[in-house]
Parts: structure tokens; sequence; C-alpha cells
């Protein structure tokens, strides 16, 4: 008998030592990270799920459901309005092949998610943690940043640059507890890929992401639309990257977010800007402010007065835009949808309508860059 307990033991020890990327990796992602929530009731769609919290245990089965209540600082489980456990917090595990779970909030929309539910409670609110594998996250943030389009070959862009964007930002939320949240402060992650087309493609990619020429992750901002050019990183953000420089984007202007306009009362807008920036009132500082034109990007209205802050402030849907007065009126006339930094999606999606292929679209939008599996970057907080 010792021969093959001597084999099982060198076998275990030798699988617990394989290098992380052989293995399935999982990330930690706040899930309903917008909504402040004392309950949730969760629901096993497909697979077997184990609860574990303090010395409670105990397994679930398909269509069976428990509902979570943060009550006097811990996590609260009920089963059939029976309490069953208070503890600091719940990993609610899958323990099969396929593993789905659905969460339902009251006044919030039902969502299914892969994987595994790590409950915890702050102050009088429940923090929900979807730990999921890395590549179901990425195909669950294509079809929530992009939906159902009639080019398919984009979403093995999308694909990389999701993936390319998680794992260089893992740290993002480290200090909260988990790696990435579910809204635009990181990527937008509203449920668990549904569209088979994308979880095809998340497939095919699998692993890649992007690299600069020193081989290290690159930020791989993207957009909805240039307008036609897209900007420097320094533009819009401090730092400058030699990969996110301006390019010239022609592909997206046929696109549907390639304009925009508002209208905007003169007498508001001149007092926004003589509040925020304390102008003083010239008859020539007026007119540039009344009559402002971009044929090629800029970054100010004025010295001093970024357009980065206007188009926060007014929620534009773009920094380039030109300003016409009409009466008592402004027109603003805008090109493109986003920062303009990076990838412009619109302009990519019709790149490959004519016939470029996504590493081409890559690489013209991020200047000089590989594309490489992750396994070879040993990148270090994945689960």
């Amino acid at each position: 008998m010792r021969r093959p307990l001597t084999f099982l033991l060198w076998l275990a020890i030798m699988l617990s030592c394989l290098p992380a990327y052989l293995a399935a990796q999982k990330i930690d992602v706040r899930v309903f990270s917008q909504t402040n929530t004392s309950e949730v009731h969760f629901t096993v769609v497909k697979g077997y799920y184990h609860i574990e919290g303090g010395g409670f245990q105990k397994t679930l089965s398909r269509f069976q459901d428990i509902s979570l209540r943060a009550e006097g600082g811990k996590v609260a489980l009920f089963r059939n309005n029976r309490h069953l456990a208070s503890e600091a917090g719940f990993t609610i595990r899958g323990s099969h092949e396929e593993n789905i779970f659905r969460l339902n909030i009251p006044g919030q929309r039902e969502r299914d998610y892969d994987d595994h539910l790590i409950v915890q409670v702050k102050g009088n609110r429940l923090v929900l943690v979807n730990r999921v594998d890395l590549e179901k996250y990425v195909a669950g943030v294509v079809l929530s940043e992009v939906g159902r389009i009639e080019v398919p070959e984009y979403y093995k862009v999308q694909d990389i640059i999701s993936r390319t964007y998680a794992l260089n930002n893992l740290n993002r939320h480290k200090a909260e507890g988990f790696h990435l949240c579910d809204a635009e402060h990181c990527q937008v992650y509203k449920n668990r890929c549904t569209l088979p087309i994308i979880r095809e493609s998340a497939a095919l990619t699998r692993g890649d992401v992007i690299v600069d020429s020193s081989g290290a992750l690159i930020t791989a901002a993207f957009h909805s639309n240039s307008g036609g050019m897209t900007l420097n990183s320094e533009d819009v953000w401090s730092q400058s990257l030699p990969y996110l420089k301006a390019v010239n984007d022609s592909f997206g202007l046929v696109m549907s977010k390639a304009a925009w306009q508002d209208t905007i009362p003169l007498s508001k807008w001149l007092a926004y800007l003589g509040n925020k920036y304390h102008l003083a009132w010239e008859e020539e500082i007026i007119g540039q402010l009344i009559r402002f034109e971009q044929q090629e990007r800029k970054t100010h209205l004025l010295p001093g007065i970024p357009l980065k802050e206007i188009r926060a402030d007014w929620q534009f849907r773009s920094t380039w835009f030109e300003i016409e007065p009409q009466g008592d009126f402004l027109v603003f006339r805008g090109k493109g949808w986003g920062h303009g930094v990076g990838l412009s999606q619109q302009g990519a999606i019709r790149m490959i309508e004519k016939g470029f292929d996504y590493q081409e679209v890559i690489r013209h939008y991020y200047q000089g860059v590989r594309i490489v599996p992750h396994s070879a970057l040993h990148i270090k907080g994945l689960h």
C-alpha cells in the first residue's frame, strides 16, 4: 500500500506547484457595486453549491435558494424564512463541472453569474463578490460592453482589450478585498455571458493580452467613437504613454455615434464659465467663448479652461465640439463619443467590415504593441 500512497502524495505536491496559469484562473469582481442593498436572494440555476461560514456548512442543489441579510454587523442566512446562521461572511462555492447562480435584489433586475459568490457585510449593507473564471468574466464584460452585433470578428478585439484591462488593474480595489467592480470604474459586467458566439470568441482568444515594447501590459483604453481622430493619453490624463498616441481614424465617421449636438442658453454658459474660471468679461474673450472651432482636436477652450472639464461638467459626449451662437442660445456641434483615447469601438467595427483582421485593428489604435499569451507574464494576484 505504501507505493500507491507515495505516488498520490507526490502527485498532489506536483499539482500544487503548477504555475497558476495552468489552472483555472479566478478573479474577484464586486457585483451590484452601485446598489446599496441589505438583502439578496440566491438561487442555484445549475450545478451544486456548498455554503461555508464560520462553523456553518450547507449544500444546495438545483433550484434551491437562500436569502442573505445584513443584520447587526453580520450576514444572516435564511432558508424558507427560517434563520440558519449569522456569520461575518459566507462563501458559496460551486462544486459541479458547471455552476450558475442567480441573484435577486429588491427593486433590481435579477442577474445570473458563473462559479462562486462571496458575501460579506460593511456597515448595514452587503458586499457581493463573484469569484469567477477569468475567461467567463471576459465574455460577460464583452456582452455588457458590446452586446449583440453583426460583426463577430470584433468580439476578438474586445476580448483581448477587456482581458488586458482586467489583468492590468487587479489591484484597483485591493484595499476593499476584491480585484474589480462591475461598473464603468473598472469594466461593465452585468451578467454572465449568454451568447454562444461571444463565449466562442473568448475561447479562440483565450489568454491573449496586449503588451508594450517592454513586455508590460498596456493600459487598454477604449471609447465608443473618436469622431475622426483619437487623443494622446496625456491630453486626457496626466501620463504620456507611447502606445496611446493620436491616430487619424476616419473609419468611425459613418457610424451612429460619430456626431452629436446640444443647445445651451447663452446666459447659462457665460455664468458657468464666469463662476468656475473667474473670467474678466472683455469683448474679445466673450467672442472666443461663444464662437469656437476645432478643425483638429484641441485640449483647451482657452488657456486654463480644459475641454475635459467642460465635457464632464456638461456631460457632453466628447471634447471635440464647435460652438456657434444663435440668438440667445449656443449650438454645440460635436464629433465622437467618449474620452477619445485608445481604441474606438465603432471605428474598429468599421475596420473589420472593410476587411482588416482583429490584430491589425489592435495595432492601428495601440502603437508599437504585441499580442502575447498572458501565461508568459507571470501575473500575480489571481486565485
